[in-house]
């Protein structure tokens, strides 16, 4: 039997409601990476009629979440390091790779990178309130994220080192 997008929005809604904190987004989390081995899904918003760019699949008007579907172009730039302001952030990889990178802050001013890796398709990563990250996705790659709030907040996090 298939995952859908509702499926996914429905089970966020109830994680998120029963476990409002840190369990519950981890909750979310293990749902996306449901959704994300979906071959419907995966071709319906990912595919070569996929829109390419950002879009919002779904945004929850009590809890706030958003689900974005993100087609990257060829040759994308790694992001600056960054967190997601007072929320939170989900990502899950569709389709190629997005290599990924946690930073902390030197001195409280300079960003400073404390692990690499990459996430696969069919994995997800939970960024919670305050963890700063940076991405840089394969060209042509699909990923989806999921939003603690509806704004979904990009705040760059002191100047990378040269």
């Amino acid at each position: 039997m298939s995952y859908t997008l509702d499926n996914l929005c429905d089970d966020a809604r109830a994680s998120l409601k029963l476990k409002p904190g840190y369990e519950g987004r981890d909750e979310c989390r293990r749902h996306l990476e449901k959704l994300l081995s979906d071959k419907v899904f995966v071709a319906k918003y990912g595919g070569p009629d996929a829109k390419v760019g950002k879009e919002v699949i779904y945004s929850d008007v009590e809890l706030g979440f958003t689900v974005i579907n993100l087609v990257s172009q060829a040759e994308r730039v790694e992001s600056p390091p960054h967190d997601h302001g007072d929320s939170w952030a989900i990502y899950g990889q569709a389709t190629l790779h997005t290599a990924m990178r946690d930073w902390v802050l030197d001195d409280g001013a300079v960003a400073k990178p404390v692990k690499e890796y990459r996430l696969e398709p069919g994995q997800a990563h939970l960024y919670d309130v305050g963890d700063i990250h940076s991405i840089h996705p394969a060209g042509n790659c699909h990923y989806v994220r999921i939003a603690g709030t509806p704004e979904d907040a990009f705040n760059p996090v002191g100047p990378a080192p040269e």
